[in-house]
């Protein structure tokens, strides 16, 4: 069994939405060379038909033709249709070349251009939502707890160490003993003790007087500002490819597709 392929209607096909972008890459040389392979057709049936007119010509004139007279109207000097034929095929043929390689250096150019710009341009951030804060109270700083101090008359006596003195020699102490006086209990001095130091009393701590706890006023909450948020300008889009025109209004061609948009 032969499946034959329905043929879908022009009216059927839906337009394409201008803000869903292309993944297709701009295809340059596709555009460069159908514009001169247009221009090579049509050089050609120019040269064809210069060369073909006097033949044709001499036909209606005359049903039947001999190859002696074919020869002669070859040889003969090419006449005025040929030339018009070969003017106007060739002028054609160049204006078509110019075309394709100026669409293609303006095609590079647009891609060049719109790299850059968007290398140098920064990327829009999106404002994100803000989450709602909630206003945080004031804590209850508890006031410092006053240990009691004892009084001096309160505290405890403590014994205090005494120093203990070391007996000194009576030699270091004794007076001169002159000769031939007796020695006699009077003329050995006893050692003089040094009175002990009593030890200086403890030191009395000072009160201190208690300080009141500072009261923290709670300050009124103030929700912070956020900058309005900058309208976002949207370019213009080829209809057909749904590609962002680097210029927007200024394109007469699609730089993409290649087709017309004005």
């Amino acid at each position: 069994m032969v499946f034959k392929r329905k043929k879908s209607k022009k009216g059927s096909r839906l337009p394409k939405d201008p803000r869903k972008t292309s993944t297709r890459t701009p295809n340059y040389r596709v555009v460069r060379d159908r514009m001169l392979r247009n221009a090579y057709i049509i050089l050609i049936i120019g040269v064809l038909a210069a060369f073909l007119a006097p033949i044709l010509q001499a036909l209606t004139t005359s049903p039947s033709i001999d190859p002696t007279a074919i020869n002669q109207i070859i040889m003969a000097p090419p006449s005025l249709l040929s030339i018009a034929i070969l003017a106007i095929s060739i002028s054609l043929s160049v204006f078509l070349v110019v075309k394709a390689y100026t669409a293609y250096l303006y095609f590079r150019l647009v891609d060049a251009l719109t790299r850059l710009t968007e290398s140098a341009m920064p990327k829009q951030i999106q404002p994100q939502p803000a989450a709602p804060i909630t206003p945080q109270l004031p804590q209850q700083v508890a006031p410092p707890r006053i240990q009691p101090q004892m009084s001096p008359q309160q505290v405890p006596g403590q014994r205090l160490p005494q120093i203990q003195t070391k007996p000194q020699t009576p030699s270091s102490q004794t007076m001169p003993i002159q000769r031939g006086t007796p020695i006699t209990r009077e003329t050995i001095q006893q050692p003089q003790l040094r009175p002990s130091t009593s030890h200086p009393s403890a030191a009395v701590p000072r009160q201190t007087q208690p300080t009141a706890p500072q009261q923290i006023t709670p300050k009124p909450y103030t929700t912070p500002s956020m900058p309005p948020a900058k309208p976002q300008i949207e370019k213009k889009r080829c209809p057909y490819c749904g590609r962002e025109l680097p210029f927007g209004d200024l394109h007469t061609v699609c730089p993409y597709c290649g087709r017309r948009l004005k």
